[in-house]
C-alpha cells in the first residue's frame, strides 16, 4: 500500500495491531488507512517512516506476545535492552517456542523488527524493503523445509 499510495502522499499514520483485521480467509486487511494524512506539521517522509516504526512494533508484539505498553515499559525499548544484553531468546513468546516455531526464523524477523524501530528516521527501512526482507525469510524457510522433506523422503527410499 505504501508503494501505491506514496505518490498520493498518503501514509497510514495510525498503524497498530488493532487496525489489522482478518477476512473470512484469514487474510489481513488494514483499517483506518490515511486518516492521519491531513496533519500538516509533520513531513510526509516522516509519516511513512512512522508507519515503518509502527509495523516493527506489531512484529515485536507477535514475537513477544506482549502489548505495546506492558507493565509501564515500552515494548521496543524492552526488546532492544534484552537483545543488547544478548538474551535474544528471552524476548520470544514461550508459546511460539513450545509450538515448534523456528527459532532461526523468529530471530530473522526480530532483526527486521529492530531495524523498523530504529530511533533514527533515516536508518529505518521503507516498507518495500521490510516486505522484501520478510518475503526472503519466508522463502528461505520454505527452501529449508523442502530440503528437509527431500532428506526424509530419500531416507525412506534408502530403506
Amino acid at each position: 500500500m505504501h508503494e501505491e499510495l506514496q505518490y498520493e502522499r498518503i501514509a497510514h499514520g495510525n498503524l497498530k495491531s488493532s487496525n489489522i483485521l482478518l477476512n473470512e480467509n484469514m487474510e489481513p486487511r488494514i483499517s483506518e488507512y490515511g486518516l492521519m494524512s491531513t496533519v500538516e506539521n509533520i513531513q510526509e517522509h516522516s509519516l511513512f517512516k512512522e508507519d515503518t516504526y509502527a509495523f516493527g512494533v506489531i512484529l515485536l508484539e507477535l514475537l513477544t506476545g506482549r502489548t505495546v505498553l506492558n507493565e509501564g515499559l515500552d515494548l521496543a525499548s524492552w526488546v532492544l535492552a534484552v537483545v543488547s544484553e544478548e538474551w535474544t531468546v528471552e524476548v520470544f513468546d514461550k508459546s511460539l517456542i513450545r509450538e515448534g516455531a523456528s527459532e532461526e526464523r523468529m530471530v530473522n524477523v526480530l532483526q527486521v523488527a529492530i531495524k523498523c524501530v530504529n530511533k533514527s528516521f533515516e536508518s529505518r527501512p521503507n516498507m518495500r524493503q521490510v516486505a522484501l526482507s520478510i518475503r526472503a525469510i519466508i522463502e528461505d524457510d520454505e527452501k529449508s523445509m523442502d530440503a528437509s522433506e527431500l532428506s526424509v523422503t530419500r531416507s525412506f527410499i534408502d530403506l
